[in-house]
């Protein structure tokens, strides 16, 4: 049967949940399930619990007739050998005339108290079998078993307990955390651990420390902070028979803990050094080393009489002595040594302690500028002079560089004005880095002056100025020259000029041609001094230009906007290269069918225009070919064929015989069985596109 009801309220005490069920809506010998409200709150860090298990609570029978049941046995936890008087909690315990601990029955002279309303039963028992013990009820009509009602364990007992200290397994750091090992019997259940110390008074000082189970017979606990040289024992608890157990070996604590810096006060012109530490310490000596920071040289002076170092307790402190004072434009070097505490630990390492030995670092009043100042050309790594000249329309990198007394090279801070025009007129000042800055010296610069502000951490100034010398780019250009040299018309021509000197500052070169627009030129580099421009162009007909004389512009970009111009010009000779000539079909070697017509395909080309072109059979007279590359030839016998091929073209270049010109063909009879090829497609002079391809179906 299934009801849902809120039931009534509901009353903690101690660790159990108590109500009262009333009204009259539940059947008399039934079972209903039993569940919380809402979920208890968690204690656990980091688990959650799931109550998934169903409590069932059964209504009385009907007219109030009870049934045997167990609702608990008081205690469920007891000690092998020891007599132990047990409560059963549950209803009609008056009916029962059996009560079993597993197999061993226990005797009615046992049972000390039944209750009247049969709600427990009284007996004792003493068990001598370890493990979980059922309990078992008999009447003469019913029968029940409480299952795992009891666990009997073996008594509480310490078998050992060491610690894991590093120097002995009865030793315990002073700042806690060492861990304990503990072994023995009867650990089952809620075992608690404690660690104390007893007083002159005999009052003990107790601190519950947290139990890690290892397994069933070790645990392992972490002591809390103790003191050096002091005993301490640890007792172990079982709440359910509430044995207690106090361990024979006693634990000492040791100092090993390192001291920490609490705080530190440095050293100064008004203050004295002062360390502040967790613990009392010791020092064995101090050094205090004076240098001279001036710009005669690095002299160093012990001055440690000028100081006395006192310790109380955990406060170290090192001051000047009465009428001793910091001097200027020094630095001191500060060493104590030795730090330790009462037990020899070394302090933690800080900022200016590392392994018990102090070392700090102070300056005193700075009261010197800057020195040294320079400006050094990173080109050559000169210092600007005036003897140092500096090219129009070229970039140059200068770095600064001075030093200080107290400062570092890296914080002092630099400023520079430039004037462009020998100090008539300055810049700015601008803020420029140690690594470097960089000048564009202008084609209407006169001559440069640098002004150099180098200003130290104590705002001390010094300045220095430096001058250099303006000049002119320095770019020398050769003669115009052409490769293929000479230049023929209409034939592809490079031309040329060469450039060395200030190459660095050309940012761009054109050419113009023939009066053509100007074309950007090749930039060639031979080397760091030397650099080569050059134009592919295509040479006009002979006697386009007077004199066949070609004029050419080179127009030069130089720095960021200046031009250089040069005139030159070159001539071009009349055609004087034979066409190219050969016989393309049919190849040599061929044969070709007796009384058949054989078209042979010559090709020619020339720079300039092909005036004729002339074929000839077995060294015979030459034949003009009236259709400019075709020649039809019919064999009347089987002897062999030489053909050749020439051409002139416009200015009487005549080509030379060669293999290329030249080709033999062997005439034969029988055309019944003469394979044909035909050029299927595409049709005789049909008319393609340049780059396209092509498809032959023959």
């Amino acid at each position: 049967m299934t009801y849902t009801k809120n039931c009534c309220s509901t009353s903690l005490i101690s660790n159990s949940l108590e109500f009262q069920i009333f009204g009259n809506p539940y059947e008399p010998d039934t079972s209903y399930a039993l569940s919380l409200f809402n979920t208890p709150q968690s204690t656990i860090d980091g688990g959650q619990i799931d109550f998934d298990l169903t409590w069932y609570i059964q209504s009385q029978k009907l007219f109030g007739q009870k049934s045997l049941s167990i609702h608990r046995l008081i205690p469920s936890y007891t000690t092998i050998g020891q007599a132990t008087q047990y409560t059963i909690m549950g209803s009609a315990l008056d009916q029962v005339n059996s009560v079993k601990l597993n197999q061993t029955t226990i005797p009615q002279s046992d049972i000390q108290q039944i209750a009247s309303d049969g709600t427990f039963l009284l007996f004792s028992a003493t068990l001598l079998t370890h493990g979980l013990h059922d309990l078992i009820l008999t009447s003469a009509i019913d029968k029940k078993q409480l299952h795992g009602a009891l666990l009997c364990d073996e008594a509480l007992g310490i078998s050992s307990i060491s610690s894991l200290h590093p120097q002995h397994p009865n030793k315990v750091s002073d700042s806690g955390g060492t861990e304990i090992i503990v072994t023995g019997t009867g650990f089952n259940g809620n075992i608690r651990a404690y660690w104390f110390k007893i007083f002159l008074n005999g009052i003990p000082d107790y601190h519950q420390l947290q139990v890690n189970f290892i397994n069933t017979t070790t645990f392992s606990v972490m002591n809390p902070i103790c003191q050096h040289g002091q005993s301490y024992q640890l007792m172990i608890q079982k709440t359910e028979t509430q044995e207690n157990v106090q361990s024979h070996t006693l634990l000492h604590g040791i100092d090993d803990t390192a001291p920490k810096v609490l705080s530190e006060q440095p050293l100064s012109y008004l203050k004295p050094l002062k360390l502040v530490f967790s613990e009392p310490v010791t020092v064995d000596q101090f050094s205090v080393i004076s240098e001279f920071m001036t710009y005669t040289g690095s002299e160093t002076t012990d001055v440690s009489n000028w100081f006395d170092l006192f310790v109380n307790e955990n406060v170290l402190t090192l001051h000047l002595k009465t009428n001793m004072a910091l001097k200027h434009n020094r630095a001191y070097h500060i060493q104590v040594n030795g730090i330790n505490d009462l037990h020899g630990n070394t302090p933690f390492n800080w900022e200016t302690i590392t392994g018990g030995n102090y070392a700090s670092f102070i300056s005193g009043k700075d009261t010197l500028p800057p020195s040294q100042l320079s400006l050094i050309r990173q080109l050559d790594g000169q210092i600007v002079n005036l003897g140092m000249q500096l090219t129009r329309n070229k970039t140059y990198t200068f770095i600064p560089s001075a030093i200080d007394n107290m400062t570092s090279t890296n914080d002092l801070a630099y400023h520079i004005r430039i004037s462009r025009d020998g100090g008539l007129t300055f810049g700015d000042f601008l803020i420029i880095l140690n690594q470097g800055f960089n000048v564009f010296i202008e084609g209407t610069d006169t001559k440069i002056i640098f002004l150099l502000k180098v200003t130290d951490k104590a705002g001390y100034v010094a300045e220095n100025q430096f001058e250099a010398v303006v000049c002119q780019e320095n770019i020398q250009i050769s003669s115009l020259y052409t490769y293929p040299h000479p230049s023929e018309e209409r034939s592809n021509v490079h031309i040329c000029f060469d450039l060395s000197g200030d190459i660095d500052l050309i940012s761009q070169a054109e050419l113009q041609i023939a009066e053509h627009p100007y074309a950007l030129a090749q930039f060639t580099k031979q080397n760091s001094q030397q650099l080569s421009v050059c134009s592919l162009w295509m040479n006009p007909a002979y006697d386009v230009f007077p004199n066949n004389e070609i004029p050419v512009r080179l127009k030069l970009t130089i720095g960021q906007s200046d031009h250089k111009y040069i005139d030159d010009s070159y001539f071009i000779q009349k055609d004087s290269t034979a066409p190219i000539v050969s016989i393309v079909s049919p190849p040599d070697g061929a044969g070709i069918p007796v009384g058949q017509p054989t078209i042979i395909v010559v090709q020619a080309f020339d720079t300039c225009e092909l005036n004729d072109i002339h074929v000839r059979v077995n060294q015979g007279n030459w034949i003009l070919l009236e259709n400019t590359h075709l020649f039809t030839y019919t064999p009347t016998n089987t002897d062999s064929v030489t053909i050749e091929a020439s051409a002139t073209d416009t200015n009487g270049n005549t080509s030379v015989i060669s293999d290329d010109t030249t080709i033999t063909l062997f005439p034969f009879t029988g055309l019944k069985n003469t394979p044909v090829l035909n050029i299927l497609s595409p049709e005789n002079s049909a008319v393609y596109h340049e780059k396209e391809n092509i498809l032959l179906s023959l």
